[in-house]
């Protein structure tokens, strides 16, 4: 909708704002998403001391969102942040900052619903009412004989946020408990608990996200538009694979923590049989139809359909592997991951800063490809060397 009515460069400065929207998610956070799902799980926490906890984290979010609005002007300033002059830079990092803290405190929200299995509710909030609010927006304008400007896109965007994060505060609202307690001290080690989290899903983020920040650096923003569609496309491969995973990986921990390794495998196989089985389609529809599918967000996208099929193969590969970076942070093999993504992450931000301005998109697609690959393997081996995985001859005699 961006495309066809604003034009590829608003759709482009809309990427840039979301590639940074998750980037930054991630540290306004400060991992209470996990650490909260833990405090308001255990049994012996009481209806005081889940409101205390509810409080203190929106605080925290809090800081955390002005404090990330204070890196966003460093970055911007250091050139990290190419913002074209058609938007205002001050409106573009004001509202980045304020979705920020909004998003921030939904992400809380939801997560204790979902600690107080509420997980219908929790579900429903984290996406359906803003994705379906916004749409409507956008598409009343674009309809309507009110003039369509990027800034308005940004504004509406803070707007639809906010009201989603109200709604979703109102879900909860009695069970937050407002005092005077908050302290630094105690701020602090609630950031300290979350900080490995943040470590650790932050060094995956930024893996994913490099490509795109790289492209905003040397290309026009029509070029992050396009990219962001190759992005978006070469995505819907391991769409089978992120829906299985989540439904296997309480049984991947139980597994493991009983000792039952070769059922472990069988059930990777299973889950990696699947998802291969509806990723080969998708990569199939990509080769033979890719330019025509391109061509839904105006002709000139289809120049980024090479940059798709590059990124849909290396997508192939990593269903081929299966869940086997989950499954290491399912086990207990957080730190070796951390350690190995970080490497990944150091060669995908040389490679795209050495490829991108010679091979445009299809630099960062081949850069990103090679990351992805990598990872996998590494993966793999460490997965191997711990005993985790053992030959898939002797697994796959396991009912």
């Amino acid at each position: 909708m961006l495309s066809n009515f604003y034009g590829a460069a608003t759709l482009g400065i809309y990427t840039l704002f979301i590639t940074w929207l998750n980037l930054l998610l991630l540290f306004t956070r400060g991992g209470q998403d996990r650490v909260l799902l833990k405090e308001l799980s255990e049994e012996s926490s009481t209806a005081k001391a889940q409101g205390l906890a509810l409080f203190d984290a929106v605080i925290l979010s809090a800081v955390l969102s002005i404090i990330a609005g204070l890196f966003l002007l460093l970055f911007y300033d250091f050139g990290l942040i190419n913002i074209p002059s058609t938007v205002s830079s001050t409106l573009f990092l004001a509202c980045l900052t304020a979705v920020l803290l909004t998003r921030a405190v939904q992400t809380i929200v939801v997560t204790a619903l979902r600690a107080k299995e509420r997980v219908t509710l929790a579900n429903f909030l984290e996406s359906v009412p803003f994705n379906l609010l916004f749409l409507l927006v956008l598409l009343g304008i674009a309809l309507s004989q009110l003039t369509q400007t990027t800034e308005q896109v940004l504004w509406w965007y803070l707007l639809v946020s906010t009201l989603v994060t109200l709604l979703s505060v109102s879900t909860l609202r009695q069970h937050f408990l407002y005092h005077a307690q908050c302290s630094i001290k105690s701020l602090v080690e609630r950031f300290k608990h979350g900080l490995p989290f943040i470590l650790i899903f932050g060094t995956t983020t930024l893996n994913t996200s490099i490509d795109s920040i790289m492209v905003n650096q040397f290309l026009p923003i029509e070029q992050l538009a396009y990219y962001n569609v190759a992005l978006k496309l070469s995505s819907l491969v391991q769409f089978g694979l992120v829906i299985a995973t989540s439904l296997v990986m309480a049984q991947f921990a139980t597994l493991y923590r009983q000792g039952k390794v070769e059922q472990l495998n069988t059930l990777i196989i299973k889950t990696r049989l699947l998802a291969l089985s509806l990723a080969v389609p998708v990569v199939l529809v990509l080769y033979l139809a890719g330019g025509y599918i391109m061509a839904v967000w105006g002709q000139e996208f289809i120049a980024a359909n090479q940059a798709t099929l590059i990124l849909a193969t290396a997508q192939l590969i990593n269903v081929a592997f299966g869940p086997i970076g989950v499954m290491l942070t399912i086990v207990g093999k957080e730190k070796q991951v951390l350690y190995w993504s970080a490497v990944t992450l150091a060669i995908n931000t040389l490679g795209n800063y050495v490829l991108v301005p010679i091979w445009g998109i299809e630099g960062a697609a081949i850069s990103t490809a090679v990351a992805v690959v990598l990872e996998n393997v590494l993966f793999y081996l460490i997965a191997k060397r711990q005993g985790i995985l053992v030959s898939s001859s002797k697994a796959g005699r396991i009912s």
